[in-house]
C-alpha cells in the first residue's frame, strides 16, 4: 500500500511492483544532478510492460552509459543459468537519445575486456527506431550486432505498424 499510495514511488506500472522496480525508482530519485547511477537488474526492464513507465523515466531523466544484457548460462551467478541480466550505468540530467548496447555477455571475462567508456563494440540504438517500434513503451530489443540494429531500424521505418490502418490493421482481444 506504501507504494502505491505515498506518491514516493510514482514511476511505477500499474500491475505488480518487483522489489528491484523500486529500487531503481529510488536510485533515480536520489542521485544528485550529474550524478551517476550503476544497478544490476532483471533483463525484463528493458521491455517488460510493467517497467514503462519506469523506463521512460530513466530515458527522458538520464543518459544511459551502458546497457549490458548479461547471461547467466555460464554460471556467473549461483541461480538458474536460464536467467538474463541488465547492467545499467546512466547519468542523471539529460535524455538518452542513443542506447549503447550491448547483449550477449556471457562470462566474467568479456565484462573487464569491456572498456569504462566508449565500448566501439555497443550496437547504438537510436531513440527513434525504439520509439517506432514500440511507442510509448519504449521497450528496448535485444540487439547483438550492428547489422541486426540496422536490419532492425530498417523494418521499422520501411514498413507499417501490425495494427496501422494502413497495413494489416491487426488487432488483439477475446
Amino acid at each position: 500500500a506504501f507504494t502505491r499510495e505515498s506518491g514516493v514511488y510514482s514511476w511505477q506500472g500499474e500491475g505488480h511492483a518487483n522489489l528491484y522496480q523500486l529500487f531503481v525508482e529510488r536510485a533515480m530519485r536520489l542521485v544528485r544532478a550529474g550524478g551517476r547511477i550503476a544497478l544490476v537488474v532483471p533483463s525484463g526492464f528493458a521491455h517488460d510492460h510493467g517497467c514503462a513507465n519506469l523506463r521512460r523515466a530513466l530515458l527522458d531523466r538520464h543518459v544511459v552509459d551502458t546497457f549490458v544484457t548479461l547471461e547467466n548460462r555460464d554460471g556467473i551467478f549461483p541461480i538458474h543459468r536460464g536467467l538474463k541480466f541488465l547492467l545499467l550505468t546512466a547519468t542523471r540530467d539529460g535524455r538518452t537519445m542513443i542506447i549503447p548496447s550491448r547483449s550477449g555477455v556471457r562470462s566474467p571475462g568479456m565484462l573487464d575486456a569491456m572498456p569504462d567508456h566508449g565500448d566501439c563494440n555497443a550496437v547504438e540504438l537510436h531513440r527513434t527506431v525504439i520509439e517506432k517500434l514500440s511507442g510509448d513503451q519504449l521497450a528496448v530489443p535485444n540487439v547483438r550486432t550492428t547489422a541486426d540494429g540496422a536490419i532492425l531500424s530498417r523494418i521499422a521505418f520501411r514498413f507499417p505498424a501490425l495494427s496501422a490502418v494502413d497495413g494489416w490493421s491487426i488487432q488483439f482481444g477475446r
